[in-house]
C-alpha cells in the first residue's frame, strides 16, 4: 500500500509501461517533449484515479485509459496551466480568498460617517441590534455620538459579486460597454464603400435604401456618394442616432413629408444598443463595434458608494485592492499593531489567514500582483502558481497532487520557493507528482522518473528512475546527457552594430526606462517575474510611437515586418487542430481528392474536411466525441456511438492514400506524416518546419486547446515562418521554451540562430538560462517585481553580465558558460 503500481500502460505512445511510484514522496517525471510524460501522468494515472473514485460513488460507464490496472490509487487533484478560474469577474483577491478576509476586516473594523451627525465612528465600538423582517435578518447599529439607528454594512456589502455590494451601473465589473465609434463608422468613406463597418453585402444595400427612404421622408437632400464626413448635421444624426433622436427631430420638424407613410430609421447606435440588450452581452458578429470603458458611477472601483466610503486606517477597500500583495502584507502589520484587545478577538482569525496566504504567495514569486488583477490577465504560469498556493488551505492528506510544470514563467531565483511549497504538500501526508524540466527542481525531488529515450514513436519507455544521482548514471537518459554535456560551453557572441531606441518608457511599472535594443542578432530580455519585461516588449515596443514624449520608440522603420508571438493561445476553438492551423489540411484534402477512389465517387476535397457537412459524421458534427454532462464533476467527452470516434462518414473512410484513411492520417504524428507524404512537396515544407521547431511528436489532429503554452508559441512561430515574407523581420517572442527539455531547447536555439543568420532580428523574453546564455545580448530588468521593478539593471553579452553585480540572473548563467 506504500506504492502506486501502474501495470502495462499502452495509452498514446506508451510502450507497455509498468512503474512503481512511492507514496508520500515528491516525485518528478521528466523527458524530452513528446516522450509520453503527460500521457502517463495525466491521461493514464490521473484519469484512472478519477475513474476509480467516481465508480466508487456509483457512476459507471466512464472510459478506462489503456492500462491493464493501477493498484493502490488514491483521490487525485490535477493542477495544470489551464486549470483555475478564468471568469472575467474573478480576480487575484477572489481566487485566493484574500478578498473574503478583507471584506470581513472592513465589516468588523470599518470607519464610516454617520448620516445624521456626520461624525466618524468605528463599527467595532457600536451597539448592534438584529431585526427579523419576514424571512430576512437585518443588523442595525447605533451611532455612538448621536444614537442614530443605521443599517450595518455586512461583508456582502463589500463584494462586487453580490447584489448588495456591486455598483448598480456596471454590476460590479468596474467597466461598462460603450460603442467604439472609430470601429463602427469610417467617416472618410461613403456608405457603399463601407462607412458603416457592420453593414455587409446585401444587408448593406438594404440599409442604404432604407436610409435613402428616410432622408426623402424627412426632406433632407444628401448625396449618398459623398463621404459620411461631408454630410450635413441632420443627415449625420439620422444615420448615427436614428429618426427618434431628439436633436435630429429638432432639425426636421417642419420638413417632414406628411403625405407619405411615416418611415422609421433606427440608426447605427440604437441598433447596436438594442443588440447588446437582446444578447445580454456583445454579439460575436458585432464584437469589434464595442469597447469597455471605466464605469462613470464607481470610477472602476466596482462597489456601491456606501461600501466605497468605509475606511480602515484611513484606507478605503478599493485603495487596498490596488496595492501589491507585498504592500498589503506591510499594511496588515500596521493594522495588527493598531488593534484593541476586543478588535483582536474579532479579527485575529482573518488577519492570520491573510498573513499565511501572503507568505505562501511570496514564496511562489507572485508578491508583485495586486488583489484586483483579473485572473484572465495572468499568464498561465502565474495562474497555476496561485492555484498551487490555495491548495495548502485544505489540510487534507492521502491525496495525489499532480502538477504540470509548476515553474512555468518563474525566475530561477524563485525555484526554491516552489520546491518548498511542494514539500509542504508532501509533508501533510500527500503524494506530489510534478512534470518538470527545471534542473533546480529535479535535483531536490525524492524520486525521479525519466521517460524517453526520444519523442513520439521513439519514446514512451521508462529510461531511468531513482534518485537524481542515479538517473545521471544512465547512459540512455536524455536528461543525464543534457545535464552533463549541454551546460558549460565556450560561447561566442555577435557584437551589436545598430539599435532600436526606446526613450522614457513608463507604462505600467516601467520607471522612465531609456534603453537601446540591439538588432541583427539574438537579444534576450530577462528579469524576475513582474519586472516589466512583457510591458517593455509588447506594450511599448510593439505599439511603438516615435511622436510621443513618453514610451517613444525609434528605429522600427528599418524592418519589413514586426511579428509578435505572445502567450495568448493561438485559437480557442476546439475544432482547430495542428493541420488546420498550419494550413496543412488544405493540401492534405487535395491529396485525397486526387485519388482514383475519390474521383470515382465524385468526392471533392470538401468531403475530407470534418468541418464540412458533405463528408463528416453529423451525429458528432465531425468531432469524434460528444459531451456527457456530469452533475457535480467535470463534463466527460464520450466517443461518438455512430462513427466510433472516426469523425467521417463510412464511405469517406473507404478512400485511402498509401493505405491510410483520412481519419488514420490525422492520427499520425508530424514525424510519421513526413514519411507517408514524402512525395508531396507542399506538405513536406510544412511538416519539416514543424519537426524543426520541436513539434515532430504532435499528432496532426491534436486540438489547439490541448497544447501547452510553449507548444502553442512554437506553433504560432511556425505559421508565421510559413506565411511571412521579408528579408529583415523583427520577431518578438515570449518565453518560447516553456515545456521544453534541455535537449529540445538546444534544438530551438539552433532555429533562432538560423533566423538571425538569414538577416532577421529576434527579441525573446526568457527565464531559461540555457537560452539566455546563448543570446548575443541581454537586457535585464528589475531588481524585483511590481513597484520595485521596472528599471534597467544590467545589459551586455551574457559573459559581460557575469561581471555586473546588479544582475540577478548572472549567477545562474555561470553553469552554461565555460569561458
Amino acid at each position: 500500500m506504500d506504492e502506486i503500481i501502474i501495470e502495462h500502460a499502452n495509452q498514446g505512445n506508451l510502450k507497455d509501461v509498468s512503474l512503481r511510484l512511492p507514496k508520500n514522496k515528491l516525485i518528478a517525471v521528466t523527458g524530452v517533449s513528446g516522450s509520453g510524460k503527460s500521457t502517463l501522468v495525466i491521461d493514464v494515472l490521473f484519469n484512472e484515479c478519477q475513474r476509480q473514485y467516481l465508480e466508487a460513488l456509483g457512476m459507471q460507464g466512464i472510459q478506462k485509459p489503456a492500462v491493464e490496472r493501477i493498484q493502490h490509487a488514491c483521490a487525485a487533484v490535477c493542477v495544470n496551466a489551464q486549470s483555475g478560474n478564468r471568469n472575467p469577474r474573478s480576480s487575484v483577491g477572489t481566487a485566493t480568498n484574500l478578498y473574503t478576509d478583507l471584506r470581513m476586516l472592513y465589516e468588523k473594523l470599518g470607519v464610516r460617517e454617520c448620516p445624521n451627525c456626520h461624525q466618524l465612528y468605528k463599527n467595532s465600538v457600536c451597539a448592534e441590534e438584529t431585526i427579523r423582517i419576514e424571512d430576512e435578518y437585518i443588523t442595525y447599529q447605533y451611532c455612538p455620538h448621536c444614537h442614530e439607528k443605521i443599517k450595518k454594512l455586512m461583508h456582502t456589502d463589500f463584494s462586487f459579486n453580490t447584489r448588495e455590494g456591486a455598483c448598480k451601473d456596471c454590476e460590479g465589473m468596474g467597466s461598462v460597454w460603450e460603442i467604439d465609434l472609430a470601429q463602427v463608422l469610417h467617416a472618410d468613406l461613403s456608405l457603399s464603400q463601407g462607412a458603416v463597418t457592420f453593414w455587409k453585402h446585401r444587408y448593406q444595400a438594404y440599409m442604404i435604401s432604407q436610409y435613402a427612404n428616410a432622408l426623402a421622408y424627412y426632406g433632407i437632400k444628401q448625396d449618398l456618394k459623398a463621404a459620411v464626413a461631408q454630410y450635413e448635421e441632420a443627415a449625420y444624426r439620422l444615420l448615427v442616432y436614428g429618426s427618434e433622436d431628439e436633436k435630429f427631430l429638432s432639425y426636421v420638424k417642419d420638413e417632414t413629408n406628411r403625405e407619405t407613410t411615416a418611415i422609421h430609421f433606427e440608426g447605427v447606435f440604437p441598433y447596436l444598443w438594442r443588440k447588446l440588450k437582446e444578447h445580454e452581452g456583445v454579439p460575436t458578429s458585432l464584437e469589434a463595434c464595442y469597447k469597455r470603458s471605466v464605469c462613470p458611477s464607481c470610477q472602476g472601483e466596482r462597489l456601491k458608494e456606501a461600501s466605497r466610503a468605509i475606511t480602515v486606517l484611513d484606507k478605503r477597500l478599493p485603495e487596498i485592492v490596488n496595492l501589491t500583495l507585498e504592500e498589503i502584507a506591510c499594511w496588515l502589520q500596521t493594522v495588527r499593531a493598531s488593534l484593541t484587545q476586543n478588535e483582536h478577538a474579532l479579527c485575529d482569525v482573518y488577519l492570520l489567514d491573510m498573513e499565511t496566504k501572503l507568505r505562501r504567495i511570496q514564496k511562489l514569486g507572485l508578491s508583485y500582483l495586486t488583489l484586483n488583477r483579473s485572473m484572465i490577465s495572468l499568464s498561465n504560469g502565474e495562474a497555476q502558481r496561485l492555484h498551487l498556493a490555495s491548495l495548502l488551505d485544505a489540510t487534507m492528506s492521502g491525496l495525489l497532487y499532480i502538477l504540470d510544470e509548476p515553474t512555468i514563467g518563474l525566475h530561477t531565483k524563485d525555484t526554491d520557493g516552489i520546491v518548498e511549497i511542494l514539500m509542504d504538500m508532501r509533508d501533510l501526508g500527500n503524494t506530489v507528482l510534478v512534470i518538470e524540466h527545471d534542473a533546480g527542481v529535479l535535483q531536490q525531488v525524492d524520486h525521479l522518473v525519466d521517460i524517453g529515450p526520444k519523442a513520439g514513436i521513439h519514446g514512451g519507455q521508462i529510461v531511468a528512475q531513482g534518485s537524481f544521482a542515479e538517473v545521471l548514471k544512465c547512459k540512455n537518459s536524455a536528461t543525464a546527457y543534457a545535464m552533463q554535456h549541454l551546460t558549460r560551453k565556450v560561447r561566442t557572441y555577435r557584437k551589436p552594430s545598430s539599435y532600436i531606441q526606446i526613450t522614457n518608457a513608463c507604462r505600467h511599472n516601467l520607471q522612465h526606462v531609456d534603453v537601446q535594443l540591439p538588432i541583427h542578432l539574438l537579444c534576450g530580455i530577462c528579469g524576475v517575474s513582474g519586472s516589466g519585461k512583457s510591458t517593455l516588449v509588447f506594450d511599448v515596443l510593439a505599439k511603438g510611437n516615435k511622436q510621443t514624449e513618453v514610451n517613444r520608440v525609434e528605429g522600427l522603420a528599418q524592418f519589413d515586418q514586426m511579428i509578435c508571438i505572445d502567450q495568448q493561445p493561438p485559437i480557442r476553438m476546439k475544432r482547430s487542430n495542428i493541420a488546420t492551423f498550419t494550413n496543412l489540411a488544405t493540401p492534405l484534402r487535395k491529396v485525397y481528392a486526387k485519388t482514383k477512389q475519390a474521383k470515382a465517387l465524385g468526392f471533392t476535397d470538401a468531403y475530407f474536411s470534418f468541418n464540412s457537412k458533405k463528408g463528416r459524421c453529423e451525429h458528432c458534427e465531425g468531432m469524434g466525441t460528444i459531451k456527457s454532462h456530469m452533475l457535480f464533476f467535470q463534463d466527460q467527452e464520450v466517443i461518438c456511438p455512430q462513427c466510433h470516434g472516426k469523425q467521417f462518414q463510412e464511405q469517406v473512410l473507404r478512400v485511402t492514400y498509401q493505405g491510410y484513411s483520412i481519419h488514420e492520417v490525422l492520427q499520425l504524428s508530424v514525424e510519421e506524416a513526413i514519411t507517408v507524404f514524402k512525395e508531396e512537396k507542399e506538405m513536406q515544407k510544412i511538416l519539416r518546419l514543424l519537426e524543426h521547431i520541436g513539434l515532430g511528436y504532435v499528432k496532426l489532429n491534436q486540438s489547439l486547446t490541448t497544447l501547452s503554452q510553449g507548444e502553442a508559441q512554437r506553433l504560432k512561430l511556425a505559421r508565421e515562418l510559413l506565411q511571412t515574407k521579408g528579408k529583415h523581420n523583427l520577431y518578438l517572442l515570449d518565453e518560447p521554451t516553456v515545456g521544453l527539455h534541455m535537449q529540445d531547447v538546444e534544438n530551438f536555439i539552433k532555429l533562432l540562430q538560423e533566423l538571425v543568420e538569414e538577416g532577421h532580428s529576434i527579441l525573446v523574453i526568457e527565464h531559461n538560462e540555457q537560452l539566455l546564455a546563448a543570446c548575443d545580448y541581454l537586457i535585464e530588468l528589475g531588481p524585483q517585481g511590481g513597484v520595485h521593478g521596472g528599471q534597467l539593471i544590467a545589459q551586455g553579452s551574457p559573459l559581460a553580465l557575469l561581471h555586473q553585480n546588479e544582475s540577478v540572473i548572472a549567477p545562474y548563467l555561470k553553469r552554461f558558460i565555460k569561458n
